[in-house]
């Protein structure tokens, strides 16, 4: 490799002893922590002699670090050793020598990244605040836990967990010692991160921590978290739980853990070396897909908000009675089993479902999407695996639609109603039935749009739309008069 061009911070290139690689010296004063145990060697210039050592957990200083090493970087000491005689040398990684990271750049009030640690100690105190010195345990962590962190200050690293101590109701964080050399106990925590963390980034989201949301899981059986928006079940949080989500997108958020296909990561003891760490994602709402509201977003309440009411099944049926009979007007046939016949669903399979009691389209969409629709829909008397896949691929416009619907609230609330109406038109060209509570509610939200522009006939369309099929709504009527007016007086 020919020798780098000097640069303004170095008038040298010298040679390195027994690796005969050139390098340049640049400027740059950071600090880092020793990660490898139990010791790393400083040398007195890249793949030098060794002069001293520095043990697991200590902290160097640096002024300067190599450029153009193609085997690793190296970092210079502002500690000199020999009398003062040399400044020491340390690598950063030791991929050039089989062994893995080495030092890590310490970035003081590091706030954003998730880091994940795993306790080295039969067990280590949790702190309110990141302090020994009359700071209250909030809580602990045994040898071989994994935790992760999204904030790192003077040696402590605060975890994206919540606890909760005696005679206060709202949460509080926790902050564990990295090294525990001051209270003689050694090193406390090691970066842990196997190969198999997540790699994809989902919907746009990447790995950010620190921007922590709050929600209580709401419905009375629980919510599932998924590996993905839709995709395979990993596990179920209670009613009562209060969800820590470092991202909400599209109606979706993600849960500030790790999981694997059988549940949450707790402990690094019971994970085998190639087990895959999954993301873990919650549906927020739900209710335009038949089921419970899911989530409500916590505001310091010392207990969870009850669950929202739920129809009755005299009012469903009245509902679906009206909605199929304006269809029937229309010389429309969305009855359920027309549209699995359509589908190309077999007669025995409609058979099955009708004698589960799912005749309804809204409420096969429910079904489907509560949890794993081939778990769910086994209990219906589903037995094929062909039958199952099918029927959820019926339902997955519908979840697409769901989105781009939440995407059009999110512009509403931003006052963009133009662009809000655009996608929620684009919602409704998604779904096959415009008569679904999902069409409906877009069908609304665009009126609602449509007003905010000044065309109170495109609002007042878009709710006499609303009212066809659903006539008792009562947001639908009482709009239906404002549009009216509005029409009415030439606005």
């Amino acid at each position: 490799m020919p020798p780098l061009p000097s640069s303004p911070m170095s008038s040298h290139v010298p040679m390195i002893s027994g690796r005969g690689q050139p390098y340049q010296e640049k400027v740059e004063t950071a600090e880092y922590r020793v990660v490898h145990q139990p010791t790393i060697a400083v040398r007195d210039r890249p793949w030098g002699t060794v002069i001293a050592s520095k043990k697991g957990g200590e902290l160097v200083q640096t002024c300067a670090r190599s450029v153009g090493l193609p085997e690793g970087t190296w970092v210079k000491t502002t500690e000199t050793f020999g009398g003062g005689a040399a400044h020491g040398w340390m690598l950063v990684h030791g991929k050039a020598i089989n062994l893995g990271q080495l030092l890590d750049k310490v970035e003081k009030g590091r706030m954003g990244m998730v880091v994940r640690y795993q306790v080295m100690v039969p067990q280590t105190d949790l702190r309110e605040r990141p302090a020994l010195a009359g700071v209250p345990v909030v809580g602990t962590r045994k040898r071989g836990a994994i935790i992760r962190t999204d904030q790192e200050l003077n040696g402590w690293v605060r975890l994206q967990h919540d606890f909760y101590v005696t005679g206060k109701a709202e949460p509080l964080e926790g902050w564990c010692q990295i090294s525990g050399s001051a209270i003689g106990q050694g090193m406390i925590l090691q970066r842990w991160e196997p190969s198999n963390t997540p790699a994809v980034v989902i919907g746009g989201v990447s790995a950010q921590g620190g921007q922590t949301q709050r929600y209580w899981v709401l419905a009375a059986e629980g919510t599932v978290v998924r590996e993905r928006p839709w995709g395979r079940v990993l596990t179920t949080k209670r009613r009562g739980f209060l969800l820590r989500l470092d991202a909400v997108r599209d109606g979706w958020g993600r849960l500030e853990a790790d999981f694997t296909e059988d549940g949450q990561v707790e402990s690094a003891e019971a994970l085998e070396e190639d087990t895959l760490l999954l993301e873990g994602w919650v549906l927020l709402d739900g209710r335009d897909l038949g089921l419970p509201r899911q989530c409500q977003k916590f505001v310091r309440e010392k207990v969870p908000p009850a669950e929202e009411a739920r129809r009755n099944l005299d009012e469903l049926a009245a509902r679906r009675a009206a909605k199929h009979a304006c269809h029937a007007v229309r010389g429309e046939d969305f009855t359920l089993a027309h549209l699995l016949r359509e589908a190309k669903v077999s007669d025995e399979v409609i058979a099955q479902l009708a004698s589960a009691g799912v005749d309804d389209l809204d409420e096969l969409i429910a079904i489907v999407s509560r949890g794993d629709h081939h778990e769910e829909l086994r209990r219906c008397g589903i037995s094929k695996l062909g039958a199952r896949a099918k029927l959820a691929t019926l339902v997955q416009p519908y979840w697409k639609a769901l989105s781009i619907k939440e995407q059009g609230n999110a512009q509403y609330k931003d006052s963009r109603f133009e662009d809000a109406a655009a996608l929620y038109s684009r919602a409704i060209e998604e779904l096959p039935c415009s008569s679904t509570d999902l069409a409906l509610n877009c069908y609304a939200n665009r009126a609602a749009c449509f007003q905010q522009m000044r065309e109170p006939r495109l609002a007042l369309t878009d709710v006499q739309h609303v009212l066809r099929f659903d006539p008792t709504n009562a947001k639908a009527l009482a709009r239906r008069t404002v549009y009216e007016n509005q029409v009415a007086g030439g606005m």
